[in-house]
């Protein structure tokens, strides 16, 4: 399961935004796309400060995406316990990324004037969207709605920053040079996804299916098959992900992003004691492919 924590700050003294457009619209993206089941958006609102910390423990994410207000010295506005505004420096920031990245892939700082943040941010996380200048709610929750919708569809990081800057100029937006991407020295956003890979040789959302009609996707077999593969289990956050169907996915995407067609082999070895009739023809095809 990848986990994408939406922090909302809205603080009293400042021009209100539609935070809760943007996320409905981010919530209506996933639902519609390919891999809405191994999607989880969670929320946290009127965020002060000292709740960063305990999001990134509790929640474990692998997108960080703020919504709210930035200043001109680049800094993040959240509020305080009397609802005002507090500024977060990008250096604040940068430390409790470095010290809680854990899974963090992505960090998007929907707020104007954040490329700063994002620049810092960088130092130590994979890919970080910033905005360069100020932006407006509309621009704002265009882009990041169809960030998600092309995450969704197991597009790359570079894909859907992309995408998301197009989508401002099909809609006559004018802020379309606003959003920044940076990465971390020696990433290639293209090569980051998600939830899927595009323009393989072999079909894995084929593959996947196989491995639910197997059984070894059941969560009771699931340490056992990590074993048996040779990777350990507990290097996995979706272990424990709800449904067959998304265990799987999520492991074939996994094992291939690590080690390319030759992790995907060892898998299919398993499989192929299982499988019988059209599904075991199927694999087949798939292990010729893969080898």
């Amino acid at each position: 399961m990848i986990n994408i924590l939406f922090l909302a700050s809205n603080p009293e003294g400042v021009v209100p935004i539609k935070l809760d457009e943007e996320i409905r619209l981010i919530t209506q993206k996933f639902r519609e796309s390919d891999y809405r089941d191994v999607l989880k958006l969670e929320s946290l609102w009127a965020v002060r400060p000292n709740d960063l910390e305990q999001a990134l423990l509790v929640h474990k994410p692998h997108v960080v995406h703020f919504s709210g207000h930035g200043n001109v010295q680049g800094e993040i506005i959240l509020m305080d316990r009397n609802r005002q505004a507090r500024p977060v420096s990008a250096e604040a920031l940068r430390k409790l990324f470095a010290t809680l990245k854990d899974n963090i892939r992505v960090v998007v700082l929907n707020a104007c004037y954040s490329q700063v943040q994002a620049e810092a941010i960088a130092d130590v996380i994979d890919c970080v969207i910033g905005m360069g200048e100020a932006i407006e709610d509309d621009a704002a929750i265009t882009f990041a709605a169809s960030f998600y919708q092309a995450i969704g569809f197991g597009r790359s990081i570079s894909e859907a920053f992309e995408l998301g800057k197009t989508e401002l100029l099909l809609e006559g937006i004018p802020e379309a040079d606003a959003p920044k991407l940076i990465t971390r020295p020696g990433v290639d956003p293209a090569a980051v996804f998600l939830v899927g890979r595009t323009q393989v040789t072999f079909d894995l959302s084929t593959l996947a299916e196989l491995l639910e009609k197997s059984g070894r996707a059941e969560t009771s077999d699931r340490r056992a098959l990590c074993d048996e593969i040779g990777i350990n289990p507990n290097n996995l956050p979706f272990l424990s992900s709800g449904s067959n169907h998304a265990f799987a996915v999520q492991l074939v995407h996994y094992l291939y992003d690590i080690g390319g067609s030759g992790m995907l082999i060892p898998l299919c070895d398993k499989m192929a004691k299982i499988l019988e009739g059209p599904n075991a023809d199927k694999l087949a095809t798939i292990r010729d492919q893969l080898r």
